[in-house]
C-alpha cells in the first residue's frame, strides 16, 4: 500500500465544492447530489456499456466474467465527453463510479496514458495513483459531505443515508472514518 497524501487544503476544497454544487442546483446542504444531474451539468453523456456497438463476444465478457475488472470509464474527444458505465454493478457502485469519473472532469485531470479496449478502438484511462486518489476523495465528498454525515444519529440513521444518497455501507464507513465523524457518533 502506498503512503500517498493529498495536497494540503484539497479535502477542504472538496467539502466547499460539495456545498457549492448543491447550492448551484438549489439543493439543501444535506440533500443527495444526483450523479446524473452532475453529468448533465458538466455536459457529459452517460452510456451503459451494453449500448455500445462492439463485438458481442467482447461485450458479453466485459459484462459477465470481466465485469469486476472495471466500473466506469471516460472517453473524450474534442466534441464530446462520454462516461461508460458497467450496468452489471449495483446502483450504489454505479453512482459512486459515475461520480468518480465526473470528479476527474471537475478536477481537469489530463489522462497520461490510454489503453485500447479490444478491437473496438475505444481508449480508456490508465491508473495514475495521485489522480485516482483525488477523484476518489472528491467523489466520496460530493456524495457524502460532512453536512450529511453530521446528521447521522441525531436526525437519520446510517441506513437512511445509504438509501437516500445511493451509497454503499463501505463508502459511508470510509467517509465516517476519514472525517473523524465516526468516532464522534460512537462517543455519543
Amino acid at each position: 500500500m502506498s503512503n500517498f497524501k493529498l495536497n494540503p487544503g484539497f479535502k477542504r476544497w472538496c467539502e466547499k465544492a460539495a456545498t457549492a454544487f448543491r447550492s448551484e442546483f438549489g439543493l439543501l446542504a444535506t440533500a443527495a447530489l444526483p450523479s446524473e444531474k452532475m453529468a448533465e451539468y458538466l455536459n457529459v453523456q452517460v452510456v451503459e456499456f451494453s449500448e455500445l456497438r462492439i463485438p458481442a463476444e467482447s461485450k458479453t465478457y466485459l459484462l459477465t466474467q470481466g465485469s469486476k475488472e472495471w466500473s466506469a470509464a471516460t472517453v473524450s474527444s474534442s466534441k464530446k465527453t462520454v462516461i461508460l458505465i458497467n450496468e452489471s454493478h449495483t446502483e450504489e457502485r454505479k453512482n459512486n463510479s459515475l461520480m468518480h469519473e465526473l470528479s476527474h472532469i471537475i478536477l481537469k485531470h489530463e489522462p497520461s496514458k490510454f489503453t485500447n479496449l479490444l478491437e473496438a478502438g475505444i481508449s480508456f484511462r490508465t491508473y495514475d495513483e495521485k489522480l485516482e486518489k483525488e477523484a476518489d476523495w472528491l467523489a466520496a465528498t460530493l456524495l457524502l459531505p460532512k453536512d450529511v454525515l453530521e446528521t447521522i444519529g441525531a436526525i437519520v440513521s446510517k441506513a437512511d443515508i445509504e438509501r437516500k444518497h445511493t451509497v454503499s455501507p463501505e463508502l459511508l464507513r470510509f467517509r465516517l472514518n476519514l472525517t473523524g465523524i465516526g468516532k464522534k457518533i460512537k462517543n455519543q
